[in-house]
């Protein structure tokens, strides 16, 4: 609703955008250094791979954003950086996939969590779904990844102002961005309750690819500004069902090995498992 300039710092004008932006990413951190403390994990660590995880994530919502440009033939963006600096020029969903694939390889490559590589996915993806709910709400400032018209909705909206991003200026529209960022918080307020859950230590990355992904399929029927489609669905779309697939198989796969597990123990333990480490209902650890 504010998508002008509030003050400049280096010649760039600061927005509300970038102000939630921002917020989100320090938010997340903040809750991703309490939860990985609460699984014992060392800050340093979490701090030096939320660095390395919001770098990669900007650059991929960046580069997912292009590629859909180039698919309905709009014109590429004359600089990376001004197209995430306070215009609405990230896509979410291109975020998740490089924040994902960056998280493989940290785990991977970090001999401090090789082995409890799921607990930490349970981490970031618990306190990132925070920050992507707040960054959502710049969105909503900027007037990007608005809905379509609404006439007569109670709770539409109006974007007005010249410099907003909404391509229907005067016309009551969804709240898509509202929407989305609601459904974020209610699922970080799931993941957070599962946090604490034994029996779901290792899986939340498969919940909330299912969540995530499920939300944003349906979010996207109510979204009117210009997507890429590919046939009936929007590109996006496509991109969700992935995500939901994704997850299913994640979980299935998890809860298969636990099964297989416990059928080869003798005390028919079914504690998760999680980087070969597994855990059984009597051990003493916390």
């Amino acid at each position: 609703m504010y998508p002008q300039p509030m003050f400049h710092l280096f010649g760039y004008g600061i927005n509300l955008y970038l102000i939630f932006f921002i917020g989100g990413i320090l938010i997340g951190t903040v809750a991703a250094c309490f939860l990985g403390k609460k699984r014992h994990f060392p800050v340093a660590d979490v701090v030096d791979g939320a660095i390395i995880w919001v770098t990669s994530g900007f650059v991929g919502a960046f580069v997912i954003n292009q590629l859909g440009r180039l698919l309905i033939r709009r014109p590429i963006r004359e600089s990376w950086l001004m197209a995430s600096l306070g215009k609405g020029g990230l896509t979410i969903l291109g975020g998740i996939i490089f924040f994902t694939l960056t998280l493989l390889a940290y785990a991977r490559f970090n001999p401090s969590i090789r082995n409890r590589a799921l607990e930490m996915f349970d981490v970031a993806f618990t306190a990132g779904v925070l920050g992507q709910g707040i960054g959502k709400l710049g969105c909503f400032s900027a007037g990007c990844c608005h809905g379509k018209p609404a006439w007569g909705l109670p709770w539409a909206v109006t974007f007005t102002d010249p410099a907003s991003a909404c391509i229907y200026k005067g016309i009551p529209v969804h709240p898509t961005q509202l929407y989305e960022a609601g459904g974020d918080f209610l699922i970080f307020a799931m993941l957070l309750y599962l946090f604490n859950k034994e029996s779901f230590r290792g899986k939340l990355i498969g919940i909330y690819f299912i969540s995530y992904g499920s939300l944003r399929f349906v979010i996207e029927f109510f979204r009117g500004d210009v997507r890429p489609m590919l046939g009936a669905l929007s590109f996006n779309q496509v991109l969700c069902i992935g995500f939901v697939i994704g997850g299913i198989i994640f979980l299935l796969r998890t809860c298969l090995k636990i099964w297989l597990r416990a059928s080869h123990s003798p005390d028919g333990a079914i504690g998760i498992g999680v980087g070969g480490d597994w855990r059984m209902p009597h051990s003493s650890e916390s």
